[in-house]
C-alpha cells in the first residue's frame, strides 16, 4: 500500500474507482524516440532511510533516480497515464487543495493514482520539499516517459505478435504473416475493429471499411470491447470492457504472455509481480483495450495518431483519443454505480487470490449490519438532496 501523504491528499485503497475528468492532452512525444533526461551532479544522501526535506534546490534534483523510475514508467503508463505527462499531475498533486475545487479534486485522486502504484513517489516528493517545483517535476517526468514509451513498444509489440496464437479468437481465413493483410483487410480482425453502430455482415459496409471511404474515429468503439455477439443497443453498458480478447491481452502484459494462451499457466513472474501490484485499475483496462486496437489493425508503428495541431492533417487512427474516449465513460460507469461492479469482475478474472467476496459474509455479522444502515442512510441523504432540489 501507498505512504500517507503530508500534503493532506486522500487515502485510496487498492482497487478503488477514481472519476476524474481530463484535461486537454498536453504534448508529449508518442514515438519511440527515447531523450534522455538532462544530465546532473548526482550527490547520494548520507542516510539513504532519511525522510527529512533536503535544503537545497540541487540536493532535490539529486534524489532522482534516473534507472529507478524509468523502471516503474514502464508500469506508471500501463496503469496510471498511457500519453500524456506526468510533471503537470505531480506538481498540481502536490500543491493544490482537493477541497477548493472539482478540477483540484480529480489532479489529486490523479496524483493518489499515482502514489497508489508508485508508492516510492511519496517518499520522494517529501524530502524533496519545497524544492519539489516544475524544474523537478520535469526531470522526474522524463525518466517515467522513457520506460512508458518502452512499454508501449514492448506491449505493442507482443500482442501484435501472440494475438494469432490466443483461444478466444477463430480466425477465418487464417491469422495472416504480413501486417499490411490485417484491420478492415481481414474478415476476422475487420469485424473485431468493426464500429458496433455498423453491420459487418453487410457487404456495402466492409468495403466501405476497407476502402477507407467509411470514417472511423476514435468514438466509434468496436466490436471487441464486448463479449461476442452481447452488445445491446438498448443496454450499451451491458458486457462494456468484458470480452474475452481483453482478458488474455491483459494476462499476457500483466501476469505472462504464457498465462494469455493456457488458462492458471505462468512459467514466469510478469509485470504485476515485479512492481507488486494486485489489482486491477480502469485505466489498465484502457491502456490494453488501446494497444490491442493497435494490434488488430494494419498501422505500421503505435504512435498517438489523430490530427496534427499544427498542419491539421490526420496522421494514422487517433489511439490517443481513442484511450480518452474509454477514460470518459468511467465517470458514466460512476454514476450508473457499475464501476465498482467492473472493477471487481476484472480483479477476479486478474487477481482471484486478492477478491474479497462480501457476498459470503453472514447477514447477521456486525460488518453486514453496518453495511446495510449505511446504505440506508447514504439513501435517505440522497432523497433529502433531491428534495431540497427540487423545493
Amino acid at each position: 500500500m501507498s505512504q500517507q501523504m503530508d500534503v493532506g491528499l486522500p487515502k485510496i485503497p487498492r482497487g478503488s474507482p477514481l472519476v476524474m475528468t481530463y484535461p486537454p492532452p498536453t504534448p508529449s512525444s508518442g514515438g519511440d524516440d527515447d531523450a534522455s533526461p538532462r544530465k546532473r551532479q548526482r550527490r547520494e544522501p548520507e542516510d539513504s532511510d532519511d525522510e527529512s526535506p533536503v535544503d537545497h534546490y540541487e540536493d532535490a534534483l539529486a534524489l532522482i533516480d534516473d534507472n529507478y523510475w524509468k523502471k516503474k514508467g514502464m508500469i506508471l503508463g500501463r496503469c496510471v497515464e498511457m500519453w500524456d505527462r506526468f510533471n503537470v499531475m505531480i506538481e498540481e498533486g502536490v500543491s493544490r487543495n482537493p477541497t477548493v475545487d472539482e478540477d483540484d479534486m480529480n489532479t489529486n485522486l490523479q496524483y493518489c493514482l499515482l502514489t497508489e502504484v508508485a508508492p516510492e513517489m511519496s517518499k520522494l516528493v517529501r524530502r524533496a520539499g519545497d524544492h519539489a517545483g516544475p524544474e523537478f517535476s520535469m526531470c522526474l517526468d522524463m525518466a517515467i516517459d522513457i520506460g512508458r514509451k518502452q512499454a508501449r513498444r514492448i506491449d505493442a509489440n507482443g500482442i501484435k505478435s501472440s494475438i494469432g496464437l490466443w483461444p478466444c479468437i477463430n480466425w477465418e481465413p487464417a491469422f495472416p504473416r504480413s501486417r499490411h493483410l490485417m484491420g478492415f483487410n481481414h474478415l476476422t480482425s475487420g469485424q473485431l475493429l468493426c464500429p458496433v453502430t455498423l453491420d459487418w455482415d453487410n457487404t456495402n459496409v466492409r468495403e466501405q471499411l476497407c476502402r477507407g471511404v467509411q470514417d472511423v474515429t476514435a468514438a466509434d468503439l468496436p466490436y471487441f470491447l464486448w463479449p461476442k455477439g452481447a452488445f445491446e443497443i438498448q443496454d450499451p453498458y451491458k458486457g462494456f470492457l468484458r470480452s474475452d480478447l481483453l482478458v488474455m491481452a491483459y494476462k499476457h502484459v500483466f501476469i505472462s504472455p504464457s498465462s494469455a494462451k493456457v488458462a492458471n499457466r505462468s512459467t514466469r513472474g510478469g509485470n504485476a509481480a515485479l512492481h507488486n501490484i494486485s489489482w486491477v485499475t480502469f485505466e489498465s483496462v484502457a491502456y490494453i483495450a488501446t494497444v490491442v486496437r493497435f494490434a488488430l489493425s494494419n498501422d505500421p508503428v503505435f504512435v498517438p495518431g489523430g490530427q496534427d495541431p499544427v498542419t491539421g492533417q490526420q496522421s494514422g487512427f487517433p489511439y490517443r483519443d481513442f484511450y480518452r474516449e474509454l477514460l470518459i465513460h468511467k465517470g458514466f460507469l460512476e454514476v450508473e454505480e457499475e464501476l465498482e461492479l467492473l472493477l471487481q469482475w476484472w480483479n477476479e478474472k486478474i487477481f482471484p487470490r486478492t477478491v474479497y467476496h462480501t457476498s459470503t459474509v453472514n447477514s447477521h455479522s456486525i460488518g453486514a449490519i453496518m453495511r446495510e444502515q449505511a446504505k440506508v442512510k447514504h439513501a435517505a441523504r440522497e432523497a433529502a438532496h433531491e428534495a431540497a432540489q427540487a423545493a
